[in-house]
């Protein structure tokens, strides 16, 4: 735990961040949310190298619940972004852009990986309803663990004019790396994460019909609109097996690369190696042949190199 020195600094630099500031779009990171009840919203705009972006931004809503796998409750969570030209919309929980939440028996605030409903121990546990200083627990993907999460220090802030507990979450792999840092609470989820230079805040949300901060979002609706520069979105599902979307945008006309490379830097698959239109472009990466581990994806084009981590688990 801090001392009172250590604790009044970090309350101060804490509640600067969050009202000057407020995910990256481009970040990896994997924003999850709590509390889950329908209605609730949460409104996350990025920052790359401490320099924040305000245009950019994703909205997460709950929009219904149910109980139709295994009897087990599940929340659908709806996800829109901006400034990209699109909007994710489940429309089942089959769609392959599918968002499930629930809440486990042992009180662990959970995500469902979209299309490995045949593995029952799929669930990405990020949160707990009763979280407590010291608190740590693996997160199991069919049946191995990947990653350990551990709540290293809590402190008092000041959030939305609130005072609250922050539970500060680290999160390393297996191999004792860290993979990134997150700050939460009970009252309004992750208010704060960090993965390498990028970090996503929280600017607003609404939580029980009650708004704090600045929920102001537009979202672009208008498929023909689209953005002025190349976007490489992160693929889904990811952990996936054996096989993952991958989507991109070009703004003109390219010759474009995409290139799959294994953790050690080796080329293992080249997906695409032709002329495209501007526009969206979908690719389907099958990775049956491959062997479960970390793999980046690599977009190329004449003016862009764009890479991204995925995780094949079989």
């Amino acid at each position: 735990m801090l001392n009172k020195r250590a604790m009044k600094m970090k309350i101060i630099f804490l509640t600067s961040l969050i009202f000057l500031f407020p995910i990256a779009l481009v970040a990896q990171l994997v924003t999850h949310v709590a509390p889950l009840k329908v209605g609730n919203s949460w409104t996350y705009r990025g920052a790359s190298f401490g320099s924040p972006d305000p245009d950019e931004s994703v909205r997460y809503t709950v929009i219904d619940s149910l109980t139709e796998i295994n009897g087990k409750k599940y929340f659908r969570v709806e996800l829109n972004y901006k400034p990209l030209p699109y909007k994710i919309t489940n429309q089942s929980i089959l769609d392959e852009t599918g968002q499930l939440y629930t809440v486990t028996k042992d009180s662990f605030y959970a995500y469902y990986y979209p299309n490995s409903y045949e593995y029952p121990d799929s669930l990405f546990r990020y949160f707990k309803t009763n979280i407590k200083y010291g608190d740590s627990w693996g997160q199991i993907i069919n049946g191995d663990v990947y990653y350990i999460s551990t709540v290293i220090d809590t402190f008092t802030a000041n959030v939305f004019g609130t005072n609250v507990i922050v539970f500060h979450i680290g999160k390393k792999d297996t191999n004792n790396f860290i993979q990134s840092s997150e700050l939460w609470t009970k009252e309004f989820g992750m208010i704060r994460g960090s993965f390498e230079e990028f970090m996503d805040y929280l600017w607003g949300c609404v939580i029980d019909g009650v708004v704090y901060g600045d929920t102001t979002f537009t979202s672009v609706e208008n498929k023909n609109n689209l953005p002025a520069e190349i976007y490489l979105l992160q693929n889904y599902p990811n952990p996936f097996n054996p096989v993952t979307n991958i989507e991109y945008y070009l703004p003109d006309y390219s010759f474009v690369k995409l290139i799959i490379y294994n953790s050690i830097g080796e080329k293992v698959s080249e997906i695409v190696n032709e002329n495209q239109v501007n526009g969206k472009h979908k690719v389907v990466f099958d990775a049956g042949k491959l062997s479960s581990g970390l793999y980046f994806y690599t977009l190329i084009t004449d003016k862009n190199r764009i890479t991204r981590k995925m995780i094949l688990i079989k």
